[in-house]
């Protein structure tokens, strides 16, 4: 029964809850297990003192915040824990024809409770004290009642109609976080895959019980609808008119559309979203323009420093703004990095218009990432941006970016901001080839880095992409592209008379070159490199070249010569402070030396590697380190040593990512063990 209070404005509707109606007609309700035993826990009577419990149901439009009180409230009923009665009264905060004010609901309510229309007064303030001293008489009736506050969009429309005595319960669903003292808060978050699809089939077979098309590609088609409840009621809804179309067929209409589609009758998610949005806009207009600029952000979450720059504001604004759309369920907190319900996010760049905010943006993740990159680069002594306490940092940012990094170029480059393109691939070169290792997903990278310039006519950043290529190249034992891609470099290099990136490119093509087996070229080509840097006095870059050149005459079995360079490698990379490339020689050294049978100056050699590389965090080549050190402790008959090392190899190798080498460590592992139970020894 609906009950029209007799006031101007919007006209407040009381639902009685009867027992055997869990929710609304027309709305499925399933899962929730845990939210709904925490909401029944709340609304079971307590003992005849107890004070009254207010339970604040929270979440973004769509989510079921109104499904799971009212299926409460009703199996509430159903317990006989309501003698009073339970009560719905909606209040629209949210909706565009203005919400209900709570002193409009007290006469309403007061008819619902048997109060007879010529008790309540027609004053506000005095059907307050009617309403209250009601609630009062009622609890020392024993007759307890439930007042579900759905859609309330402010603490305001909510504060006079709380019960202040007896024991009472009050359910208040609401879109924000709204300051109700002692309230108990229950945050409402988008269902899970399984509870989604068993919504999605529940909702058709309510139509046929023979629909099954929920069996197949239903996880494909509620992923479209962001695990939205009130998203897959729509979609339930679609399909069951169109008997023909698939799951898969929907999901793949859905996606390619804005969310207006996402409409069946009078259901729909957009207007759902805008309200939810107006309603923020009025209260704080700072936090609803930082909403509606957070999806430029390409990647899947964003950080307060990177919002800041989206918005150009301060950090601190920005912070306040994040928490605001935060306590409005428009944007979620996780990791300490904010992110946005995917439908959100499509219906906000349904209406985006600011390109300015996308500029700034990637500026931010430019600028930031040349400090990382700076200190990933860095050598003792030399001056970093202050941005970062040191490499740790650099490279935690990093990987907390990952992803946006990532997004970043491939968005920047549609947006024809190729500049923004060719620096932000170039930049994160070093924290993916030589950190990260991410060779496959660097090449693509680099191969959009490549298209823009070409584009673009930046034939010096031509070069460069093709140099970052050869190496990601080499990395993946694509060693015949490799050589092509350097040779593409150096013909660019020579063209714009870059000498310097002219011997980077030549002595990355000398060590492809030699992964070829073309030993004699891999000399020569190492040999000039050599020759240049000593000319130009360069110590840094001679120190690598002295490196090159010991692996191709290794390669060549000329281990005396092998060794003597790597020594030469190692004492240049310790007098310039370069610890990770000493790391990386000793652990060359440590191979000839083995191959020279010296297998207590190997082990030696090793340790001094794998010491190293722990100590810059380093764990691939840490992992390398390892793994040499188990073999010569093995040539030495070393065997517990051996094993132990062979552990430590695997978790360096896992740790890094490096599934492969992690798994074959493991693998090796437990043969040996194996064997030795078998023999006993």
């Amino acid at each position: 029964m609906f009950v029209q209070a007799p006031t101007a404005g919007v006209v407040p509707m009381v639902h009685a809850v009867v027992g055997g109606q869990p929710v609304s007609p027309g709305v499925v309700f399933v899962g929730r297990h845990d939210e709904t035993e925490r909401l029944l826990a709340a609304l079971a009577p307590g003992d005849a003192a107890s004070p009254v419990v207010v339970s604040a149901v929270a979440g973004m439009g769509g989510v079921g915040k109104t499904a799971l009180a009212r299926f409460c409230a009703a199996e509430a009923v159903k317990r006989d824990w309501f003698p009073g009665g339970a009560y719905v009264v909606d209040l629209q905060g949210y909706s565009p024809g203005g919400m209900v004010s709570g002193h409009s609901v007290f006469a309403p309510l007061l008819h619902q409770f048997g109060v007879p229309a010529k008790e309540v007064p027609g004053e506000p303030a005095a059907q307050a004290a009617v309403y209250d001293q009601t609630l009062r008489v009622l609890a020392r009736q024993g007759q307890r009642v439930l007042l579900v506050l759905d859609n309330a969009s402010t603490a305001d429309q909510v504060k006079g109609l709380l019960p202040t005595t007896g024991d009472h319960r009050a359910v208040v669903t609401t879109r924000d976080t709204l300051a109700i003292p002692g309230a108990r808060r229950l945050d409402l978050n988008v269902l899970t895959e399984v509870d989604a699809v068993a919504l999605l089939d529940k909702a058709l077979r309510e139509h046929d019980p023979d629909d099954d098309r929920a069996s197949y590609g239903a996880a494909v088609l509620v992923g479209v609808c962001g695990l939205l409840p009130l998203a897959v009621r729509i979609a339930a809804g679609l399909l069951a008119d169109e008997p023909d179309t698939s799951c898969a067929e929907l999901a793949t209409e859905l996606a390619s559309t804005s969310t207006d589609a996402f409409t069946h009758g009078e259901t729909k998610v957009a207007p759902v979203l805008t309200a939810s949005i107006d309603v923020l806009a009025v209260r704080d207009p700072g936090a609803a323009q930082l909403l509606r600029l957070l999806p430029l952000n390409p990647g899947p979450d964003i950080s307060t420093e990177a919002a800041a720059a989206l918005g150009g504001v301060s950090v601190d604004v920005a912070r306040t703004s994040l928490r605001a759309l935060r306590q409005a369920h428009l944007i979620n907190l996780v990791d300490r990095r904010w992110r946005m319900h995917d439908l959100v996010r499509r219906h906000l760049l349904d209406h985006m218009k600011d390109s300015d905010a996308f500029v700034r943006l990637l500026d931010f993740y430019m600028m930031t990432a040349r400090a990382a990159d700076a200190h990933l680069r860095a050598l003792p002594g030399q001056s970093v941006p202050e941005d970062f306490t040191g490499r740790d940092q650099a490279l935690s940012w990093f990987d907390a970016e990952r992803a946006n990094l990532v997004a970043s170029v491939t968005s920047a480059k549609a947006a024809n901001q190729f500049v923004h393109t060719m620096h932000l691939a170039f930049t994160i070169a070093t924290y993916q080839l030589t950190w990260r290792r991410d060779f496959t997903e660097y090449l693509f990278v680099n191969q959009v880095a490549l298209d823009a310039c070409i584009k673009s006519g930046k034939r010096l950043g031509e070069g460069i992409a093709w140099n970052n290529m050869g190496r990601a190249l080499r990395e993946m034992n694509q060693h015949d592209e490799a050589v092509t891609a350097y040779e593409h470099a150096l013909e660019i290099f020579r063209e714009a008379d870059e000498p310097a990136r002219e011997s980077l490119a030549l002595s990355h093509l000398g060590v492809a070159l030699g992964m070829l087996g073309k030993l004699d070229e891999a000399l020569a080509t190492h040999r000039h490199v050599l020759a240049s840097h000593q000319e130009t006095g360069d110590r840094h870059a001679e120190g690598i070249a002295w490196g090159n050149l010991a692996s191709a005459l290794r390669d060549m079995q000329r281990l005396d010569e092998a060794a003597t360079a790597f020594g030469h490698a190692r004492d240049m990379f310790q007098e310039i402070g370069d610890r990770h490339r000493e790391g990386w020689t000793w652990n060359e050294l440590g191979l000839v030396l083995r191959q020279q049978l010296e297998f207590d100056k190997a082990v030696t050699a090793f340790e001094h590697a794998r010491d190293i590389l722990q100590e810059v965090g380093d764990r691939h080549y840490e992992g390398v380190a390892w793994s040499n050190l188990a073999l010569a402790l093995t040539d030495l008959h070393r065997v517990d040593e051996a094993l132990h090392c062979l552990r430590e190899a695997a978790a360096a190798y896992s740790d890094s990512g490096d599934t492969d080498n992690a798994e074959a460590h493991q693998q090796l592992l437990e043969k040996i063990e194996a064997l030795k139970k078998t023999t006993g020894s």
